[in-house]
This record gives C-alpha cells, structure tokens and sequence, in this order.
C-alpha cells in the first residue's frame, strides 16, 4: 500500500514505542518535539530494578563480584599496582580494586543469599551458645576461612555493644558473657596469630605489632581495633552482602544498547531516513565536573599530571572505548617526559663542544629512543592487562555480538570477495598516487634548480604561464605536506563507507581490518616523503645529505606544528557550525513570533555525533614514528612532541566535552589492532634508526669516504644489534606483572568458592559396577521409524534449529531406558573395540542430530 512520509514515520514511532516499552525491553518512553517542530527526540530510560537484572541476565552481561562478597569468602579483594604518580603524590586517590566480573545469573544471586543467611544462621547460633558458656561452635567457625571474618564481626559487635552497657548498669551476668566472648574472641586470634602455614585472610596495615603486645588488654584493644571498622567489615555488611555489585549508569547504558539493538536495526533506521541520530544524553552534573579540570584548557589544568587519575572516571561515563584512548595518549605523554629531558639538557651542554660530540650524542640518543619505543610497547601492553582486568574487558572481543547487518549467507560468496578486493584496489590506489607526486615534486624542484641556474631572469615555464621562481619556492617545499593532508582526508571519506559494505561479522572485525588498510595507506602517504628526503634524493637529485637532513627538520616541526592547528581548526569549525544552526533557527521562530529555547537533550543533538576513535589514533601513531625513527636527525623532536600531546590531552577531553555527542558505551578490551601496529614500529624504528647513522648524518655518510659495501655491512650488523636490543627490552617487562597475576588468580579462587561450590543443581553419586558383569545389563536400543520419533523423544534432547532439521531417510535412536544402562553401555564400549567399533557405525546409520548426542 502507497502511505505517505508523514504517516510512515507515525507507524514506525508508535513501532518503536510499542517495541521499547514490551516485554523483550521494558523501558520507560517519553518524547518532545523539537523549537522548529521538525524533529521528534524519543526519550529511553530503563530504571525498574527488576527489569535491569532480568535483562542483565537474559544477555548474559558480566557484573563485577561486590566487596562484600569477597569478604563473606574470607577475601580481601586485591588493588592493582600503584602508578608512579600515586607513589610520587602526584595522584591522591588509591590504586582500585581488581574485583572478578561474572556473568550475571539471578539464580546464582539467590543461591548466593541463602548460602549468606545459612552461614549468619551459624553464626547467630554460635553466638547464642556463647552466652550459654559453650564457645566451641564459635571457634570452630573462626577455623573455617570462610567464616571466620563474619564470626570476628558478629564478636567485635557484641563485645562493642556490651562496651557501651559497662558501668551503672553492668550487672554479673552481663560482665560474665563479656568475659566470655572476649575469651573465644581471643583464643580465635591467637589461632590465626600463631599458624605459619596460613596467612592473614584480609590485608590490613597494623600500626603495632599485636604479637609484642604483652599487657592482655591492651593486647585486646588491638585486637578489636585491628577487627573493627573501618579496618574490617561490620557484622551489618554482612547481612546485606549481595553476590554482584550495584549496577552503575554504564552498565544500565550497555544493557539499553545491546536490548535494543537486538530488536530495532538502528543502521537501516538511518538508511531510510527514519532516525536522524542516536545519542546518550549527558549529565549536567558530571559533566561539569570534567569541564572544570580534565576537559579544561586553561594553562594550569593543560600542565596538569597526565596520569591515570582520569581512567576510571572516564570509562564510568564515556565508556572503555573513550577510556582506552585516553588511558594510551596519557601514557605516551608523560613517557615523553624523559627523553625530552635528556634532550633539552644535553642540547644545552653541546653548545660548548664540537660536532664530533654532537654526532656521538645523536648516536646514543637514537638508541635511547629506539629503547624508550621498546618500552613504551611493553608498559602500554601492561597497562592495557591492568585495564581490561580492572574493566572486566578480558576477552570482550572473543563474545562480541554480530553486526545488523551482517549476512551470513554472503561469508566466502563472490559478492563479499569481490568488495573486499575493491577495497585493496583502492589501497593501492592511493599508495601509487602518493609515490607519483613525489616523483612529480622531485622532478619539478629539479626544474627550479636549473632553471636558476641556467637562467638570470628567474623565470619558470608551468605550461602556457611564465612563473618567478621566488614564487613557486614555498610551494614547492611544503607541497609534499599539504599532498599528505589532502590524501588523508580523501581516505578517511572514502575507505570506512567501503567497510560497511564488505560484510564484517562484528564491529571490531571490521574496526581492525580498516585500522590495517588505513596505517597501510598513511604510512606510505606520511612516511615516504621522509624516507625519500633521506635516502633518495642525494643519489636522485644530488642534493647535499647536509641540505636533506635540514629538510627533513624543517618538516618534522612542519608537520606536528600543522597538526596542532587541524585539530584546533576542526573544533572550531564544529562550534561555529553548531552556533550558525541555532542562531538560524532563532531567526526562523522569530520571524514567527516565537522565542527559541533549546531544552537540554535539543542541544545535545546538535553537538557533532561520535564515530569512532580510528582517526585519532592514526594520527598519534603516525607522530610516534616520527619521534622514535628520526630522533637521530632531531633530538628535539621529542621536546616538540612532547608539547603537542600534552595539549593534544586537554583538546581532545575539550572536543569530547563541548563539541561532541557523549558517545554510547562501547566496550573493547585494549586498543584493537593498534597494538600489532606499536610492535611494528618499534621495530622499524630500530632499522631506520642504524640507517640514518650510516647513510644521512655525517661523518659516515660523506666524510669519512665509506665506500658503499662497508656501509652496508655495517648496517646489517648495527641493525641485527638494534632488533635484539629490542627483543631483550619486551622480554623484561612482561605483559602480565606479577600483581596482575596475583589478581587473576584471587579471581579463579573467588570463582571456584562461589560459583563451582554453588551450583544451581545437585548431582547425584555414581554407582560402582563390576566390569565383567556390565555387558549383561545393557539394554540394546532400536531403530524406530520417522513418524515414532517425536513419541519416543528423550527429556535430554535439546531443542536447536539443527536438531530440527533431519535429513530425509534418515531416523534417530530411541533414549536409553535408565541412567544405569547408559552406564553400563559405556563400560562395554570401553571393554571391547569391537563393540564400540559396531555401536559407532550404528550412531551414524542413525543420522542422531549434534544436540541429542550431546544431551546424551
């Protein structure tokens, strides 16, 4: 039927509303309609507590274990390393807890709560018994691990209670029960004192050694303090100690996505004009915060410590992506500190000595920085542990959900080959492009140089135009820098709607396979005018190293100077933008009579809409090369590079604040394929490194009249050293600190006492058979026709869309008639070969679907 726009777009709102607010989401809906009337903002909120652990469990969502749950198992959840700015001061809050995050199941939350009220039950009875002059339930309870906090917290509150009682209204009895719990209280901690083979269950900072106290009240007193808050939890925590943590707005977010992606194509929305855009709304009071310090550009907060006191607070609002970027440009930029410090000083003192000097500073220098790369790589890999443990991100990418889009039918057809084939065709297109300006460039400044030399008039022929030759200089020389931006941006147009189109199964597939493609592109668009610079145009152009080493400094600074500005530019052109749609729709409301004002959620809708990260990577990743590649031409560059990423810090958290949408949480456990792309540039820069020694920087390159095989030689040998300079560096700092691998097994510890001991069924005791009696207890199956099977159907069989479908002709076997014949099938299979030999082709006569076998 033929319907107009108008109504469309009502059938498919009210769609939404009826979807969104059902049963397979259940959130609260409102809407508003916008100043101009032209657009309509649906409103989702999801605050039913019900209804978020019945979703959190339907997807299976991961929920860090609570604290409190640690200490019901005798556990102190561990904190991760202190960072060096923690250590320094220079970070004021603790390193945070490292808690395992389970996959949330409302069934393992109740068996959770009366596994707790069962063991409280204990504890109260152990209690009531101490009253009666019996202690020993209690300190049987003190023995188990398990228990022993909540019975050293049931005692300290009851001996603190009676503490309050002392005095006027103290009566024998009361003094005898205090007495009495004290004693028990005591003979528990002199147990837990005194056993070498097991340590403290809980880490707590004593400020007095117990074991030298010798007055036994004092000694008591200690021992109180040592159990008490806030040094230890309270028997009140205990009795409301729940299984899994509270769920924090980021979570609610997550689960709000994925529901509704499951149910509405958003993509496809878009495609056919129905949704204009889908954004999480901000919270003013957040917000602020950020704008007052980490977003803030103001001088002292641009100098502030770039260290990881933003993490957590970043990944809580804008999500892991958002987080682990924040978390890499921080760590680069006070990385950046050292080398640039070394740098700046040396630099002052070779003022006073001569080249020779210089030139044996730039080589140690080039290989501080080829170490610092090495570094880097390895700390980033850590960090990157440290977060995805802490985020609970391990192996995110190994769950992560299919794109809409995907179709499953296209994986491996031509169609699929075909675009991805395209795609590398237009890789290669833009590499060729890239190499062809340069030879265009190389042979246009070799015109200019004859022309200048031939000629007194200083004239150049560009066609039909007769152009000075003053004139075309500064073209000439930053045309290769502009070339690099154009390309750029063309590609960063072209390529990611390209990807759409290839037919990726998840959204970091595809993520990972453009991140390829585009350092592909950018590396031989941004790298190789350097490397020309470097090692070409002296034998092309017979240009003077001296003159190409200057070159490359001029661009160098060139470059990061442009890129500061591109990035302040883009900002400003987005603020402008959103300024000039506002002010428009003012003049439109006025010309009407109306008065425009924008509620909060309009806004935010005009803010520029967040895609991706992929782009700022790039550009970060392509400047680390140029840090650690060419240092040994421009010690500098590290100074310079450091100034750019420390304002880059602040620019970005600005842009991410003020200019862009507050992206919806996505979570991904590191940086995706840039952390195969850091390696590879430790490495290159390693080999470039030797290369500019020996064929660019003097005295090796002219002066010292090398011939060409020597220099080589010298080259490979200096490379294969560089290369395992940089193997030895990533041996010594392993991806996984010690720490962390403390954590991960606390998590496995954790892991087995609350889940594997708490199972949401029991399993019953298995039978001992006689094996030499065990074949006469077999009962044979039989093979039934297909319209006996659905009668005959076993209660193991598990209903899937393969076991469904059988192929024609074939049957399936009949269930076995008890457990104790499946038994003692299996033991005649594992006595005779050649009666499993038999059973086996009976299965596959059969045709018994995948899912029956496994419920058999």
């Amino acid at each position: 039927e033929e319907v107009m726009v108008s109504e469309l777009h009502d059938i498919v709102f009210n769609k939404c509303i009826e979807v969104l607010t059902g049963q397979d989401c259940g959130f609260d809906v409102g809407w508003q309609v916008s100043v101009d009337d032209d657009d309509v903002f649906l409103k989702i909120r999801l605050a039913d507590c019900d209804n978020i652990k019945h979703l959190a469990s339907k997807i299976e969502m991961e929920v860090p274990i609570s604290t409190a749950a640690y200490d019901f198992q005798g556990l102190s959840c561990m904190q991760i390393d202190p960072t060096w700015g923690q250590l320094w001061g220079l970070n004021k809050e603790l390193p945070p807890r490292a808690a395992k995050h389970l996959i949330y199941s409302t069934l393992r939350a109740q068996a959770f709560r009366e596994n707790r009220d069962a063991v409280l039950e204990e504890v109260d009875t152990a209690m009531r018994l101490i009253a009666c002059g019996d202690g020993a339930p209690a300190r049987e309870l003190g023995r188990q691990s398990h228990k022993r906090l909540i019975m050293l917290a049931a005692l300290v509150a009851k001996i603190e209670k009676l503490h309050e009682h002392h005095g006027a209204s103290s009566t024998t009895a009361l003094q005898a029960q205090k007495d009495q719990l004290e004693l028990v209280f005591n003979q528990i901690n002199e147990e837990i004192e005194t056993d070498i083979h097991e340590s403290c269950p809980r880490r707590i900072e004593h400020n007095r050694d117990i074991q030298s106290i010798t007055d036994p009240q004092e000694k008591l007193n200690a021992r109180l303090e040592r159990w008490s808050k806030p040094h230890a939890p309270g028997i009140d925590k205990f009795r409301e100690a729940e299984l899994y943590a509270d769920f924090t707005d980021l979570a609610v977010m997550k689960i709000m996505y994925h529901v509704m992606t499951g149910v509405i194509n958003l993509e496809k929305m878009k495609e056919f004009e129905l949704l204009d855009g889908f954004f999480a709304i901000h919270k003013e009071d957040q917000l602020e915060k950020f704008k007052a310090s980490w977003a803030s550009v103001m001088p002292w907060n641009i100098l502030q410590w770039p260290g990881t006191q933003w993490d957590y607070p970043v990944r809580e609002y804008f999500g892991e992506q958002v987080a682990f970027f924040f978390s890499w440009l921080s760590m680069l930029t006070r990385q950046l500190i050292i080398p640039a410090i070394i740098a700046i000083v040396f630099r002052l003192r070779l003022l006073l000595f001569n080249d020779w000097v210089i030139r044996a500073f730039e080589f140690f220098y080039a290989i501080i920085m080829v170490v610092w790369c090495a570094l880097f790589v390895s700390s980033w890999k850590n960090q990157t542990q440290t977060n995805a443990m802490l985020w609970g991100m391990l192996g995110h990418s190994s769950f992560a959900r299919d794109l809409p889009d995907h179709r499953p039918e296209l994986r491996g057809s031509w169609r699929e080959t075909g675009m991805r084939f395209l795609h590398w065709l237009i890789v290669s297109a833009f590499i060729i492009w890239t190499l062809l300006v340069a030879a265009y460039m190389s042979t246009f400044r070799q015109s200019l140089s004859r022309t200048s030399e031939e000629h007194a008039d200083q004239h150049f022929e560009l066609g039909p135009f007769q152009l000075e030759k003053g004139l075309l200089d500064l073209p000439a020389k930053y045309a290769v820098t502009i070339n690099i931006k154009i390309v750029a941006w063309a590609w960063s147009m072209i390529s990611p709607r390209i990807s759409r189109l290839e037919n990726y199964r998840t959204f970091q597939e595809r993520k990972d396979e453009q991140v390829f493609k585009n350092f592909l592109v950018n590396f031989i668009v941004y790298y190789y005018p350097f490397f020309y610079l470097a090692f070409l145009k002296h034998w092309v152009e017979g240009t003077p190293p001296r003159k190409c080493v200057e070159d490359i400094r001029t661009n160098l600074l060139l470059y990061f100077v442009i890129h500061i500005v591109t990035v302040i530019a883009y900002m400003a052109v987005s603020l402008l933008s959103r300024w000039w749609s506002k002010r428009e729709e003012r003049k439109e409301l006025a010309a009407k009579g109306q008065v425009a004002t924008h509620s909060h959620v309009e806004d935010m809708s005009k803010k520029e809409p967040y895609l991706s990260d992929e782009d700022d990577y790039l550009e970060l990743m392509i400047s680390l090369g140029f840090i650690t590649m060419f240092a040994v031409i421009l010690p500098g560059i590290a100074v310079v590079a450091f100034i750019s990423c420390l304002l880059e810090l602040r620019l970005q958290a600005w842009r991410l604040v003020w200019v862009r949408q507050r992206p919806v949480p996505m979570g991904q456990d590191g940086i995706g394929a840039w952390e195969d792309v850091m390696p590879f540039i430790s490495n290159l820069s390693a080999t470039v490194s030797v290369a500019l020694l020996i064929f660019t920087r003097e005295p090796i390159s002219s002066q010292l009249e090398w011939p060409l095989a020597k220099k080589l030689i010298w080259f490979i040998i200096g490379e294969r050293l560089m290369q395992q300079i940089v193997k030895f560096v990533w041996a010594l700092r392993p991806a996984e600190s010690a720490v962390d691998h403390d954590i991960l097994q606390q998590h496995q510890d954790i892991y087995k006492r609350l889940v594997m001991s708490q199972q949401d069924h029991q399993v019953k005791k298995g039978r001992l058979e006689r094996l030499q009696d065990a074949s006469k207890l077999v009962t044979p199956g039989q093979v039934l026709p297909n319209d006996a099977v659905a009668a005959a159907a076993s209660p193991l069989r598990i209903s899937t869309s393969r076991s469904k479908v059988q192929p024609e002709g074939y049957t399936e076997v009949a269930p076995m008639t008890s457990m104790r014949s499946m038994m003692t099938s299996m033991t005649s299979m594992m006595a005779s070969v050649t009666q499993m030999t038999s059973m086996t082709s009976m299965t596959a006569s059969a045709g018994v679907s995948d899912s029956a076998s496994a419920g058999a």
